[in-house]
């Protein structure tokens, strides 16, 4: 994961649950990071 948030360089796609990849200490910073920078998406804004 280091490497891809260090090498992306316009674009960085993390697919999961929020809710099961939260419990890991890493992944929950990341988490919130991206929330307080309103970069954070969920699958359901999108349109199909």
């Amino acid at each position: 994961m280091n490497v891809a948030i260090t090498r992306a360089r316009e674009q960085l796609f993390v697919i999961g649950d929020s809710a099961t990849i939260g419990a890991d200490n890493f992944y929950n910073s990341f988490l919130t990071y991206i929330e307080q920078y309103g970069t954070y998406r969920t699958v359901w804004e999108f349109e199909l």
